[in-house]
């Protein structure tokens, strides 16, 4: 089960922020229908005219994943070594250590990282499938599942991990926010331990998890749920 996005208006978003600045991590699974086209999946940020101050999580417009953190002026990206080029479930994860380390992993690999500075304000909104403010609309177009964010930088076989456990059996005592979208809930129930339920704005109910039984491989990772 899972949430599917296909219209700019398509929104889950809470006035306050799951995790407030560094360290943390975000990550969501995602079924991209539009694989050429940039994608905003999941983001903490400020509210106002601009993306400053944000941590936005997202597909780039070949595929890869990217993280993208930016300051009070500009930002920089994390971006995977790898692309996706299929409409199967990937596992997306961004982690915000500090301003001076960054980083992204594509279905628990793939690694890629960045040093440039960039020191956010601290958050104070959740939005998923569009950047902290619609002024610049770059919604989802595909399937949405499993968004979690903790207030640590997990490590590299924490990441992994979260291919085949969801993400409250992978540091559950720093799970501030976990929304699974597979109840067609609204608003969808935060399960992790900081209760931002997100508001439903459209979007789609699917019958469809990437935690399903179907397996197969990708970068030499086991995946679950790519059919």
């Amino acid at each position: 089960m899972s949430r599917a996005f296909s219209s700019l208006s398509d929104l889950l978003s809470n006035s306050s922020p799951a995790a407030t600045g560094y360290p943390c991590t975000i990550s969501v699974w995602f079924k991209n229908n539009a694989l050429t086209t940039q994608q905003a999946l999941f983001a903490l940020g400020t509210s106002g005219g601009s993306n400053n101050n944000s941590m936005i999580l997202q597909t780039t417009a070949s595929g890869q994943c990217q993280l993208t953190v930016t300051g009070a002026s500009g930002g920089s990206q994390a971006t995977s070594t790898t692309s996706v080029s299929d409409a199967n479930w990937h596992l997306y994860t961004g982690i915000f250590a500090s301003p001076t380390s960054y980083s992204v992993y594509l279905d628990g690999g793939s690694f890629g990282t960045q040093t440039n500075a960039h020191s956010p304000t601290a958050f104070n909104i959740t939005r998923a499938a569009q950047w902290p403010n619609a002024a610049t609309p770059i919604l989802s177009a595909g399937e949405l599942a499993h968004l979690a964010v903790w207030n640590i930088a997990l490590n590299s076989t924490q990441v992994a991990s979260i291919v085949t456990t969801p993400p409250s059996g992978v540091a559950a005592g720093n799970l501030q926010g976990y929304w699974t979208l597979t109840d067609n809930a609204s608003p969808e129930p935060d399960l992790g331990l900081g209760g931002h339920s997100l508001t439903v704005t459209g979007t789609t109910y699917v019958a469809d998890d990437p935690y399903a039984a179907v397996t197969t491989t990708h970068n030499g990772l086991l995946l679950v749920g790519c059919g």
